[in-house]
């Protein structure tokens, strides 16, 4: 009877009881003889190859090779230790927002009196949220430092498109001139991540670099860095809130 049939009647242990290379031809030229056999026609293996140095597998594969004939078959299987974890391991699909961006923004009050116009701007914020704009996915308190008072948001928003047109539209339009011609003791800034590639960032009156400042080169805005857009490397045929030009008066 082939040993094929032998084996799913009383499949042999052997790598299990002897893992070692001579242990393994000992037990295992007895287990075959046991049947009768001369030779085995199979040999499925369990053993955690990986596990042993080259000279033990090459001592463990010289003992298979005995008990098999020329045309013989050998195949091994191995399973998959996971590390025991009770950590509930979660991750998010975004195919739904190919175009996503990730907004971080932050004011910071660079003089005592600059508190005041911190938490005006930051009822302002809390209205223009609550009124929920086209675009604007979630919007997240963030705390930055507390000494310099540094505080601010993390917005997730649909697109670029979305964005700007928040940006362009009234009241937001209207805080940010009334900021630029004034930064009322604060210093403002924002860094965007885009899903579909770039970074782009701003820091008006702030006084010490942060985040992508503290490594990167620092530059005017100005030119080809002015808008938001163009530092993304998007085109953008929309009209700021306010120009270069108008900004600067050349």
């Amino acid at each position: 009877m082939s040993i094929i049939l032998k084996f799913v009647r009383d499949p042999l242990t052997i790598g299990a009881l002897a893992p070692s290379g001579p242990a393994l031809a000992r037990v295992a030229t007895a287990a075959v003889a046991q049947r009768g056999l001369s030779q085995a026609d199979i040999v499925v293996s369990g053993l955690p190859w990986a596990a042993f140095s080259e000279h033990h597998q090459l001592d463990l594969l010289s003992t298979v090779v005995a008990v098999l004939p020329t045309d013989g078959v050998f195949t091994t299987f191995a399973e998959e230790l996971a590390m025991p974890t009770s950590v509930n391991r979660q991750t998010v699909d975004l195919s739904a927002y190919p175009d996503l961006l990730v907004l971080y923004l932050g004011m910071r009050v660079n003089h005592l009196y600059g508190i005041r116009t911190f938490f005006s701007f930051g009822r302002k914020i809390s209205q223009s949220v609550a009124d929920k704009p086209d675009g604007l996915l979630l919007h997240e308190p963030v705390y930055y430092s507390f000494f310099p008072m540094n505080m601010g948001m993390r917005q997730y928003w649909r697109d670029l498109p979305s964005l700007l047109a928040f940006a362009r539209s009234e009241p937001h339009r209207q805080w940010w001139l009334t900021f630029l011609q004034d930064s009322g003791g604060t210093g403002f800034w924002h860094e965007t991540y885009s899903v579909r590639g770039g970074i782009e960032a701003v820091y008006d009156d702030v006084p010490k670099p942060l985040g992508l400042g503290r490594f990167a080169g620092l530059r005017r805005a100005r030119g080809p860095m002015f808008g938001s857009a163009a530092r993304l490397g998007r085109s953008d045929s929309g009209n700021p809130a306010i120009s270069e030009t108008e900004l600067y008066g050349s």
